[in-house]
């Protein structure tokens, strides 16, 4: 994991970007699973490779437009897990208005699951 984290794409295009995301999304995984198990070492590593990994998607993702409520929904969740509610609610707000714009309603269900 930690050779795909820092390996960089040498071309945007949406792959790289759907792949950098999901990357994002395991480095969640684990930061909220470091934090739970009160693992805080590993919690501080895994929180800085996501924060790395979200520097490098908020200037890709701007290029793939369609991939920009995910990116939202993945700030939320990285906020919650880090009790900002009130940040992460702001965050699932626009993710649902670009992803209703773009007709992604799967986003906009996963959305709506992350709220209950």
């Amino acid at each position: 994991m930690e050779k795909a984290g820092k390996s960089k794409p040498k071309q945007v295009n949406f792959f790289t970007v759907e792949a950098q995301l999901k990357l994002l999304e395991c480095e969640l995984i684990f930061v909220n699973h470091h934090l739970e198990a009160k693992r805080y070492q590993h919690f501080a590593k895994s929180r800085n490779s996501a924060k790395q990994l979200m520097t490098s998607l908020e200037l890709n993702s701007k290029r793939v437009p369609v991939l920009m409520p995910r990116f939202m929904h993945l700030l939320a969740y990285y906020c919650r897990i880090r009790a900002r509610n009130n940040e992460a609610e702001k965050y699932l707000k626009r993710a649902v208005t670009m992803a209703q714009f773009q007709g992604n309603a799967m986003e906009i269900e996963w959305i709506c699951h992350s709220r209950t």
